[in-house]
């Protein structure tokens, strides 16, 4: 009987270095199988429609407009007495724009982010960082306006302190988990409206290795 020919160690080691560096690929498109919001996706055609819409629905956060149909604002003046669902929805709006602008030059230059979750935390931590910086500017905003009416330095160091303890302190956190959860919801909008999963065969080129891993792996051993 002839003796079977011994196996090609150099196309063997090729085959098994790619079935290696596809491995990472691999992973990341196994992973939408285990959770959510972890698959491949691409921006949908036509941004300039889908992005608007995106921008829209990222208003809708469920407990802003339950409270303002429930309760009215009382004031629309824009200033220290404005109704803070309508400063919020405000700050929404600018932030969503200026955010899908980032993600639109973002995706042009490296193609990022691939999932929606990277879509929902670069939203939910950006969100809560402004939502924090806007608190602390209000608090200075509030503590130069008090100086300046005060009449001596025992009233102004109780207005700096009564304004310290209740806006920064106080609510500070509030605002925080306010902004990150009106962040959050703003992120996941635009994840699935202006976003949407790249097809099968885009996502899972590595299939095409699977059959050359295993013939790889079955004539190495």
């Amino acid at each position: 009987m002839k003796a079977p020919a011994p196996p090609d160690l150099n196309e063997t080691t090729r085959k098994l270095t790619q079935a290696r560096a596809m491995k990472p690929l691999r992973d990341l498109a196994e992973s939408d199988k285990r959770l959510p919001g972890t698959a491949l996706i691409q921006w949908r055609e036509s941004p300039v429609v889908w992005a608007p819409v995106a921008w829209l629905a990222s208003l809708a956060w469920p407990p802003i407009i339950i409270t303002l149909l429930a309760w009215p604002p009382q004031s629309f003046s824009f200033g220290l007495s404005m109704d803070w669902r309508l400063l919020g929805l405000i700050c929404v709006a600018v932030g969503t724009a200026i955010g899908l602008w980032l993600l639109r030059r973002e995706w042009s230059r490296s193609r990022t982010p691939t999932t929606r979750l990277g879509v929902i935390w670069r939203f939910t931590l950006f969100g809560a960082v402004l939502a924090v910086a806007a608190q602390v500017l209000m608090v200075a905003v509030l503590l130069v306006g008090g100086w300046l009416r005060v009449t001596g330095p025992a009233q102004g160091l109780g207005v700096a302190e009564t304004t310290f303890f209740i806006y920064g302190i106080g609510l500070l956190p509030v605002t925080g988990l306010v902004g990150a959860a009106f962040a959050s919801w703003a992120g996941l909008m635009v994840s699935l409206i202006a976003f949407t999963r790249v097809p099968e065969p885009m996502r899972t080129p590595y299939h095409i290795l699977k059959d050359q891993q295993g013939d790889a792996v079955g004539e190495h051993g």
